[in-house]
């Protein structure tokens, strides 16, 4: 397969809106360290990548099975612990439920249509190259001839791309609410081979004696993964829970104490039969008075427990924002320092 041009694109934007753009992506970053935005860059370089637009006729003959729902009624015995006179028994008795069932069918098809992909020079899809701004209309119009042949490897990673493009076709336009069992036999007949020469900001930055490499393209916007050792996870203190946590073992010891008490109660009743009125308020006391006591001291625990929430989140909320201060001051600075045009604290955080 011969290539037919090449396409040369061009930056849309210049090194120092790239470095512009990597310290607004590190200050949106909320658990990040805002000193980050302080980090020591060093030049940028800019490093031609070569990838190819590939796009071809691409049918999928496919067969598997169709799947339809349908719900039906069955019955089941359940067994439950039940008082039959004086005994308690094992009762089973016939329940009505529903279930889910799949009615399979076999079926088949064709799907075909034009598909295009990306590849980079190891035969494997780029999306970023794909977002270039410039793309549609550079392919169209390629302005450099080549003298070429296709690559193996890429014609190769190109093809299966366009199979998974027509299957994907194929699998979004099956009947049914599911299938299964999808076997597809794919032809391609690659159309259109076009070598796409991309520029590519590159630079490296030091943190803390750390240093990384920042790579993308500069024909679209990009964004920025951290690496574990970059990120920090945003350090706010917890309020503190002893109180709550001193509640709820009062509602421990006082549940115990409840559950004594009617053991109690009875016992008391049994022993004081002769003076019965006496028993019985006795009995009464020793039942109510930590029922109520238990009572009164679980609302308390539930109240506090909800203060402690919501002044919790109010404290993340504070320390967030102030977080969003310092990390905008610094950035600030360092815009200045750089001589970049000015931000506000609405365009960092909206």
């Amino acid at each position: 397969m011969k290539i037919k041009s090449r396409s040369k694109f061009e930056s849309i934007y210049s090194k120092e809106e790239f470095i512009k753009k990597i310290l607004f992506k590190f200050a949106k970053e909320e658990d990040v360290s805002p000193d980050l935005i302080k980090a020591e860059f060093g030049e940028v370089k800019i490093i031609d990548k070569e990838f190819f637009y590939v796009s071809g006729e691409t049918t999928c003959d496919y067969t598997c099975s169709i799947g339809y729902n349908r719900t039906e009624t069955y019955v089941e015995m359940e067994t439950k612990r039940e008082k039959v006179g004086d005994t308690w028994r094992d009762v089973s008795r016939p329940v009505n439920k529903t279930r889910t069932v799949t009615d399979w069918q076999p079926y088949s098809g064709t799907a075909n249509g034009n598909f295009f992909t990306i590849v980079n020079s190891e035969g494997k899809r780029d999306q970023e190259a794909e977002l270039c701004e410039s793309f549609f209309k550079k392919v169209e119009n390629g302005d450099l001839p080549v003298d070429g042949d296709l690559d193996n490897v890429v014609k190769d990673g190109a093809t299966k791309e366009l199979e998974v493009g027509v299957e994907t076709r194929a699998i979004f336009s099956l009947p049914g609410d599911t299938y299964k069992q999808f076997l597809a036999n794919n032809t391609v007949a690659i159309k259109e081979a076009i070598s796409l020469i991309i520029p590519y900001y590159q630079v490296a930055y030091t943190y803390k004696g750390d240093k990384k490499t920042l790579e993308f393209c500069s024909c679209a916007d990009f964004n920025i993964s951290l690496s574990d050792n970059e990120r920090k996870k945003l350090n706010y203190t917890p309020l503190d829970t002893k109180k709550a946590a001193e509640e709820e073992k009062d509602v421990k010891i006082l549940t115990k104490i409840r559950n004594i008490s009617w053991v109690v109660g009875i016992v008391l009743s049994g022993l004081l039969m002769m003076v019965p009125m006496v028993g019985f308020l006795l009995s009464i006391l020793a039942i109510a008075v930590p029922i109520k006591f238990t009572f009164k001291r679980s609302k308390k625990f539930i109240s506090v427990k909800k203060e402690l929430d919501v002044r919790e989140q109010k404290k993340k909320e504070n320390i967030i924002n102030e977080r969003r201060k310092e990390t905008f001051a610094i950035l600030k600075e360092v815009y200045k320092d750089k001589g970049f045009e000015e931000i506000t604290f609405e365009e960092l955080y909206n």
